[in-house]
């Protein structure tokens, strides 16, 4: 189930991401949460934390029926910092 979660993150939310300039990317999933990649615009945007965390959950819960913790991990370019 776990590989399944992974590519639809990676496969069906992802795309939203990068369509608005940024990119999410999970690369993990450890017990009962997700670990996700933040770069781009979602690596510095404001919402990049519960907003995401909502949104991410709302979107597999609908699918999966299942409620994970959210790892958000900003991947923000020294240039940018």
């Amino acid at each position: 189930m776990d590989k399944e979660i992974m590519n639809y993150i990676n496969s069906v939310l992802r795309p939203m991401a990068k369509a608005d300039g940024g990119d999410l990317l999970c690369t993990e999933i450890n017990d009962n949460t997700l670990i996700i990649n933040a770069y781009g615009d979602c690596a510095t945007c404001n919402s990049c934390g519960e907003d995401i965390q909502w949104w991410l959950n709302k979107k597999i819960e609908s699918k999966f029926h299942q409620h994970f913790s959210i790892k958000i991990i900003k991947n923000i370019p020294y240039f940018d910092q």
